[in-house]
């Protein structure tokens, strides 16, 4: 079963910390890892990785 993320309130998009942000970069770019694996696992757009 796919996992859903309901954001309610009138912010519809989420906020991603510093540390957070580093530690998916890290882990996409990281040897013998994919990035679409990554991705997947934090819930995050392939394409957001790459800006």
């Amino acid at each position: 079963m796919s996992h859903v993320t309901l954001l309610t309130g009138p912010e519809r998009r989420r906020r991603w910390s510093e540390e957070d942000q580093c530690r998916i970069l890290a882990a996409a770019f990281a040897p013998l890892s994919t990035v679409a694996a990554v991705a997947r696992q934090y819930d995050v757009a392939t394409s957001l990785t790459y800006k």
